[in-house]
């Protein structure tokens, strides 16, 4: 609702990459936050202990943002222009490939920011889905699905191939699937995670469960 909803998630090594990265989902949202990094989409990142982890985020008017900690607790972000429309869904993902931070729409790479090195991990963060992995009110507000974390960077290709399919073992890069929260429980408040992690989610204050629209499957 993007007030106060979101899915929790436990710390745990698979989340806490340290080199490449990807975050994918599909989203529809209600409203935009007035700046880009307004609605959290999937985070693992806090800055009590210096700058930490990553962050895939939109806002400022359909903007989408990838945002990581180097090596040395600077933030390296990747934004698009403000694509995005409200009540559509799309396809988003980030990803750092150890040389460039990147984000796409629809398979399509819409930003990119160069920067060779490593990311600070997040250990001890939890992540959460909809919200700020140590909150503070960047909640996202609308409906999120199908979403992944890979500890590699996922090619363009791959991603556009993969957005509207569920993972299988026949997913080039399954063996670094860390995370996927298909979102599909239709009541309770734990969605599971199928990669094999068991970094299960629980719905924190009441999120609606309603039907997707995301073209998956």
């Amino acid at each position: 609702d993007g007030t106060d909803d979101y899915v929790l998630i436990s710390d745990h090594s698979s989340l806490n990459s340290d080199s490449t990265i990807t975050v994918e989902a599909w989203i529809k949202a209600d409203a935009y936050g007035r700046n880009v990094y307004d609605n959290s989409i999937f985070c693992k990142h806090g800055w009590s202990r210096g700058n930490l982890g990553y962050v895939l985020r939109c806002g400022s008017n359909g903007k989408i943002s990838f945002n990581i900690s180097d090596g040395s607790g600077t933030w390296r972000e990747a934004a698009s222009a403000s694509i995005m429309e409200t009540g559509i869904w799309y396809h988003v993902a980030g990803s750092f490939d150890g040389d460039s931070v990147n984000v796409y729409i629809n398979g399509e790479l819409v930003g990119t920011t160069l920067y060779t090195g490593y990311i600070s991990p997040s250990s001890g963060l939890t992540a959460r889905i909809g919200d700020l992995a140590n909150g503070g009110g960047r909640l996202f507000d609308g409906m999120i699905d199908e979403v992944r974390v890979w500890s590699t960077a996922v090619d363009q290709a791959t991603l556009r191939d993969w957005m509207c399919r569920k993972v299988n073992s026949a997913h080039p890069n399954v063996a670094n699937l860390e995370g996927n929260w298909r979102l599909n429980e239709d009541s309770g408040t734990t969605t599971l995670d199928e990669s094999g992690n068991s970094n299960s989610g629980t719905l924190t204050n009441g999120p609606t469960i309603s039907l997707s629209g995301a073209v998956v499957g």
